[in-house]
């Protein structure tokens, strides 16, 4: 059985702790460094990136939401710790990009939200009917690159 414990570099943790601890963003973000359960039997450090933003499906409402990103077990400095930070940072705003970003009043590429599903992977969203459907054939005539010919 492949377990995953890991454990960090406490002294690069410090530093993390101490980043984070002076974080400021938008109004409402706020960051928290804890050692929680996450759900699914994951438990461990976590950066916790939560606030108020309004909700997707009706904007007049505001949401609250909580993003859970697990600390790597890495010896970072301040700077790659930094950047770490920007990147879970980027995530939440790619992640509320997704539900906001309508097409014809359509979230084309709205969120995961279940467990065990990526809440920031890129995908299209799809309808029951389009996930048994056909694919759509090709309309734009014969390729003109040979590396999509057959």
């Amino acid at each position: 059985m492949t377990r995953n414990l890991q454990k960090g570099n406490e002294e690069a943790t410090d530093i993390l702790a101490r980043l984070v601890a002076g974080l400021t963003y938008k109004p409402t973000w706020q960051f928290r460094l804890q050692e929680i359960q996450r759900g699914q039997g994951c438990e461990g450090l976590t950066l916790m990136i939560s606030g108020r933003a309004p909700d997707s499906w009706d904007p007049t409402n505001e949401i609250e939401f909580l993003h859970l990103f697990p600390v790597l077990p890495a010896a970072y400095d301040e700077d790659s710790w930094k950047h770490w930070i920007l990147e879970c940072v980027l995530m939440v705003e790619k992640h509320e990009t997704m539900e906001f970003l309508k097409f014809d009043g359509e979230a084309t590429f709205f969120s995961e939200h279940a467990p065990g599903r990526n809440p920031y992977m890129t995908g299209f969203t799809k309808t029951p009917e389009q996930a048994i459907a056909p694919p759509v054939p090709w309309n734009g005539g014969p390729p003109q690159d040979p590396h999509f010919a057959r």
